[in-house]
């Protein structure tokens, strides 16, 4: 599985976050966070779209990522 997959899947897991939630804090629709998630898919989160993901929840926590 592709690191950013797996930290996908672990920020995720941390924040109790569902598919749902991600796709409103980036901007993508449901069905694209599924896939990024996907432990053999060739569609990985963007390097930028994770760093924006961690930012904001890191954020939401009253914290800096």
């Amino acid at each position: 599985m592709n690191k950013r997959t797996q930290k996908l899947r672990a920020l995720m897991k941390q924040n109790m976050l569902k598919a749902k939630d991600v796709a409103q804090i980036t901007g993508r629709s449901i069905t694209t966070v599924r896939i990024w998630r996907c432990k053999s898919s060739e569609r990985i989160i963007p390097e930028h779209t994770l760093r924006l993901l961690e930012h904001e929840v890191a954020a939401r926590k009253g914290g800096a990522a």
